[in-house]
């Protein structure tokens, strides 16, 4: 069985199985690379600062560099789940956490978690990101110097 094909059927091929290989509308194009590779540490909720008790670890999220996963603290637990931008929109879809109870934290803990579970809007400006959704700032992070 012989197979021919032409040369303008054979390079119309090549540039759509190229095209393919770009991956999804990366994040640096819609400007969102920002956000992604640090830790984003909780530095209020609903426009509030917050009190952790001594010696507890700050909250704080990070998005790994596909933009398709985060992990982070709470204030107690650990916590991990996905996260799915679109431009200006944001979610965190999926979100498991540890099972710890810590008495002196558990409130904060609660108030980040339904903070990002109410976002649906980020903004990135220098080394601080602002989620939003419900019509107000849900929360405020701050990007941590390495």
């Amino acid at each position: 069985m012989n197979l021919r094909i032409s040369l303008p059927i054979l390079a119309f091929g090549i540039i759509l199985s190229a095209n393919k290989c770009a991956g999804p509308a990366d994040a640096t194009a819609t400007g969102n690379s920002g956000i992604s590779g640090g830790k984003w540490t909780l530095r209020s909720i609903a426009g509030q600062a917050y009190k952790l008790p001594e010696g507890v670890e700050v909250p704080y999220l990070q998005v790994d560099s596909a933009m398709e996963r985060i992990s982070g603290f709470g204030g107690c637990n650990r916590r991990m789940g996905g996260i799915s931008i679109h431009g200006e929109s944001i979610s965190f879809p999926m979100m498991g956490s540890t099972k710890m109870y810590c008495e002196e934290t558990q409130e904060l803990e609660r108030s980040f978690m339904q903070a990002l579970g109410n976002s649906t809007t980020f903004s990135v400006k220098d080394d601080k990101l602002t989620l939003s959704g419900q019509g107000q700032e849900q929360a405020v992070l701050h990007l941590e110097a390495e």
